[in-house]
């Protein structure tokens, strides 16, 4: 509860830079935007790495994941985003105990992009935030567990601006305590 009232502080404590941000006028890349992405995502994990080294054991750590993300430029070079990232399911299954588990992980979160120009269309750009994180963990024996927190994200990537609209790709990393999400996505976005 306090890590998830930590997240919603910070969103309300950067609402008014995102309210107030200034165009500046750097051409395709100046505003507001907003836009969506998809792609595969995989969590590396202790829990599950063990589990594929026994016999018997599938492991599926990998799924498709979508995020939907907002933000603004404050200046030519730094954007301010927000987001909400689905990883989707990762699960075990031990057919030969009839037993399966599943996994499902989401996440919504703010990050500073750095970005730098290649070209007037081109960009490559870095990003470091934070996320508030939740995992659903459920079983065919009716075991559940729900979890969350509170950690690091950092990102790669490059952006292609046509117009209004940008096409960026992009490689980011989700902390889940001792757990990661790496995120390979590409993705769409629509400046105002």
């Amino acid at each position: 509860m306090k890590k998830g009232l930590i997240g919603l502080i910070t969103a309300i404590a950067l609402s008014p830079a995102l309210a107030n941000a200034q165009s500046y006028g750097m051409g395709a890349g100046a505003g507001l935007y907003l836009g969506m992405s998809a792609g595969k995502t995989e969590v590396e994990s202790s829990t599950l790495d063990n589990a594929n080294s026994l016999t018997g054991v599938n492991v599926d750590d990998s799924d498709t994941g979508f995020k939907v993300f907002g933000g603004t430029r404050i200046n030519p070079n730094m954007a301010v985003e927000v987001f909400y990232n689905d990883f989707g399911e990762f699960s075990i299954d031990t057919p030969a105990a009839s037993f399966t588990s599943t996994t499902e992980a989401s996440t919504v979160g703010f990050a500073f992009t750095g970005i730098l120009p290649v070209t007037p269309d081109i960009e490559v750009f870095g990003k470091l935030g934070m996320h508030s994180w939740k995992t659903d963990f459920k079983s065919n024996d009716g075991q559940s567990n729900d979890d969350d927190g509170f950690d690091a994200t950092f990102g790669a990537g490059v952006a292609l601006n046509i117009q209004q609209i940008t096409i960026r790709a992009e490689l980011e990393r989700y902390k889940l305590d001792s757990d990661d999400v790496d995120m390979m996505s590409v993705g769409v976005a629509y400046r105002f």
